[in-house]
């Protein structure tokens, strides 16, 4: 399975039927975005942060030069909708500051970012500039995509688990975003934690790293990079679901009983 053509489209629907049929929980949070009002002074900054998160993405699954209309389709699925013009706007500033680059073919004008997006840099820093609501959605929604295959009941426990692990610790970078709104970031933030918690909390730490750590995370920040490596990801995940076989069963069996009370 080429992972790279997948993950560049982002299957909103299949995320939304994981929160619908699984995960009731996150409906009013997994696309919800917390940030300051259109009204405010720094509005500009915001659209810019919107865009090179976009590029962010984009740049992961290695498709470089974009093109202004695919932008304003790209900015409507994630953002409010803005004008074609206004996006032109703040892709001409960027290019100017030197974040961006441009080159002209015929009528046509493609941007990249000028420079590799930073590695493993602490996300307080990051988020300063690139928006990550882009690359956690459309990393979650390959992983959702998973779910639509009928599945063992505990590799299926273990995938459920990487698209919560992806909404938690999105929300967990969005609370250090300084353009966003702190009170209802983090009350969104708190709103699933215990529940992370207790999904998880009884798993073999090697399997509960890999899920939270690896598969749950960007790899701009420690995670792996699941470009190309379905197979082997797939696996790795049937092998751990066989292996501690009893252990996810007895954590499935657990949280059924604390939601029953």
């Amino acid at each position: 399975m080429d992972t790279t053509s997948v993950l560049g489209f982002c299957d909103f629907q299949a995320i939304r039927e994981y929160v619908e049929n699984r995960e009731p929980l996150l409906r009013p949070i997994w696309k919800a975005t917390y940030e300051i009002s259109d009204k405010n002074v720094m509005l500009g900054r915001l659209r810019e942060n919107h865009l090179l998160g976009i590029f962010l993405w984009f740049h992961t699954i290695k498709r470089d030069d974009i093109t202004t209309e695919i932008l304003e389709d790209e900015y409507e699925k994630f953002f409010q909708k803005v004008s074609r013009s206004t996006i032109s706007t703040y892709l001409n500033q960027l290019e100017k500051q030197g974040i961006l680059t441009k080159k002209r073919e015929g009528k046509q004008v493609y941007y990249r970012l000028a420079y590799d997006p930073p590695f493993n840099l602490h996300p307080v820093y990051l988020v300063r500039t690139f928006c990550i609501l882009p690359s956690y959605l459309c990393r979650g929604s390959f992983f959702a995509r998973t779910l639509r295959i009928d599945r063992e009941e505990n590799l299926r426990y273990l995938l459920e688990l990487v698209n919560f692990s992806l909404i938690k610790n999105r929300l967990e970078k969005c609370v250090l975003c300084p353009l966003a709104l702190k009170k209802e970031t983090k009350k969104a933030l708190n709103s699933i934690l215990n529940n992370f918690k207790n999904k998880s909390e009884l798993l073999p730490k090697n399997l509960f790293d890999y899920i939270d750590k690896e598969l749950g995370e960007l790899h701009i920040f420690g995670g792996i990079n699941i470009i190309g490596r379905w197979p082997t990801i797939s696996g790795k995940l049937m092998n751990y679901a066989q292996t501690y076989k009893k252990e996810i069963k007895f954590q499935r069996e657990v949280l059924l009983r604390r939601e029953r009370l």
